[in-house]
């Protein structure tokens, strides 16, 4: 019954470091040999309730293991206010071992196993898992156990969102578009105000990366850095937002293995500290001008935090590697100069609609992505399920654009699987599909496939009809898209075209008023914020 009901035990200190022994353990008086007992009362009445009491004291832990450090330590902590049961088996009606309450802490001994059985993924608590609930240990069977961390879509169990182990997916923004700063400091402000709270500062011929433009200021992208005031100046080179990043644990699905992440957002939407800066003072003129026929990369002048900019690398030269230099003999015929170099792939992180993924395992670098938002020409109209291509034709009429994800380059390093989380990474952004040109080999048209996408051909009459009434069904009928629209939206290439479009229910965001869905066309206002 305490099991059951999840009741904590009650422990005495028996020693401190400080202050010694505590209490020690009675021991009863044994008469000496050939001695008397003075009175019969001196006896136990009852030796089998005496065993049975030294019994239970052998039994007692000399010392009581406190929770540990939960900033340091990988834990799952029970989040339905329902609370959540570790079952003897993976399913609900196998016996209740013990009833864990909303708050209550567990500490795996290992990394977790994860299976996904119908609606539910189950977490398998093995022999060694550590119960809390407050400070207080709770006690576990000595016996492995499971608990339904989802059920049904809903976490009833997290984990906790350090990322010291395991497969740790880190999304930070590309550079930007290139600015560079005209004036010999310009202050880094939190809003579009010089009274708003400074940030850092940019000196005379420092590189920016820009994310929209707004009036007189221009908002720098979200992972951008600035100086920092050290003894010796400002010479320092800081991120001040934290670079965003998601564990993922593998999860069993049958015969197929999936990544998934389980921990609450280490950031919520919203929480990054906006940063901007002036273009053109009243009185001191112009401070900062765009870059034209922008030819750097990522050295020079570029303002970049040591961390980023080794992620940018890491990324840029394994994508090169991967696809390019390993493939030399088998797509470019050995032909060096049919290559394009890392730096054209390095090129690609200088706009404002570009983010890289960047994974590691057990802190290994282990695989990368750059992925582009590209907006595609689009018609908003009435939604329901009954539009079809016919009712869309004359509905949908309302000129705007829409989200497609573009993968450009993807790659991962051998034997550590940090593919499959990368995608499931893509998969969950906000777009409405996604695209890629993936080269011409089986294992990656094959990796492609199995994610999900398939070919579509712009020349071909039935694609088209396809596309269009696949986007129609992921929007719910609110937007249609035509397959040439989303072919001259994204770069030109010879190589064939997948795309990936959810279902729509189940998959992703199922509103379909969210703005990367659909944006209507406006006329130009620069005081109104762009969507990137």
């Amino acid at each position: 019954e305490p099991l059951l009901s999840g009741a904590p035990q009650g422990f005495v200190l028996v020693h401190h470091r400080d202050l010694g022994q505590l209490i020690e353990r009675y021991e009863a008086e044994q008469p000496q040999p050939g001695g008397e007992v003075d009175a019969p009362q001196a006896q136990h009445a009852d030796h089998g309730e005496d065993r049975a009491h030294e019994e239970m004291l052998a039994a007692m832990p000399a010392r009581v293991e406190p929770m540990p450090d939960l900033t340091s330590v990988d834990h799952w902590v029970v989040e339905s206010p329902a609370g959540a049961t570790m079952f003897e088996g993976c399913s609900e009606r196998a016996k209740a071992e013990v009833l864990f309450q909303k708050g209550d802490v567990l500490v795996l001994p290992e990394p977790p196993d994860l299976q996904v059985i119908g609606a539910r993924c189950w977490l398998r608590l093995v022999v060694g898992t550590r119960a809390f609930r407050g400070a207080l240990p709770l006690s576990l069977p000595a016996r492995d156990g499971y608990i339904a961390v989802v059920d049904e879509g809903v976490h009833c169990v997290r984990e906790s969102g350090l990322v010291v182990r395991g497969v740790v997916l880190r999304t930070l923004t590309g550079f930007g578009e290139p600015w560079v700063v005209d004036h010999e400091q310009v202050v880094v402000r939190s809003a579009p105000s010089t009274s708003a709270r400074a940030m850092g500062i940019l000196s005379k011929g420092d590189v920016l990366g820009v994310q929209r433009i707004r009036g007189e200021w221009v908002e720098l992208v979200r992972d951008a850095s600035v100086r920092m005031k050290v003894r010796t100046g400002y010479t320092a080179f800081y991120g001040i937002n934290e670079v965003r990043a998601v564990k993922m644990e593998p999860v069993r699905c049958g015969d197929r293995l999936k990544y998934d992440s389980f921990s609450i957002a280490a950031e919520q939407a919203g929480s990054a500290t906006e940063l901007w800066m002036m273009v053109r003072h009243p009185e001191l003129g112009q401070l900062l001008r765009k870059c034209q026929d922008w030819r750097g990369d990522l050295g020079g002048r570029c303002v970049i935090a040591e961390d980023r900019r080794r992620m940018y690398s890491e990324v840029v030269a394994l994508c090169h590697k991967r696809i390019f230099e390993d493939n030399l003999e088998s797509l470019w015929e050995g032909d060096r100069t049919k290559l394009p170099t890392a730096r054209c792939l390095e090129a690609k992180l200088f706009d404002s609609a570009t983010t890289i993924i960047h994974a590691t395992v057990e802190g290994q670098f282990a695989g990368g992505a750059i992925v582009k938002d590209v907006r595609v020409r689009a018609h908003a109209g009435e939604s329901g399920v009954n539009v079809g291509m016919a009712t869309a034709q004359q509905s949908h009429t309302s000129p705007g654009t829409m989200a497609i994800g573009y993968v450009d380059s993807c790659a991962a390093e051998e034997g550590l699987h940090a593919g499959s989380a990368i995608w499931q990474v893509v998969s969950s952004m906000r777009f409405v599909c996604v695209a890629c040109h993936p080269i011409l080999l089986p294992s990656t048209l094959g990796f492609w496939h199995a994610r999900g996408m398939r070919r579509y051909d712009p020349s071909n009459r039935h694609d088209c009809e396809e596309f269009t009434a696949a986007i129609l069904m992921r929007t719910q009928g609110t937007v249609k898209c035509e397959l040439a629209d989303l072919h001259k939206a994204l770069p030109p290439s010879k190589l064939p075209l997948m795309v990936w479009i959810p279902k729509g229910i189940g998959e992703l965001d199922t509103d379909p008023h969210q703005d990367y869905y659909f944006q209507p066309d406006c006329p130009e206002d620069e005081s109104a914020p762009a969507m990137y």
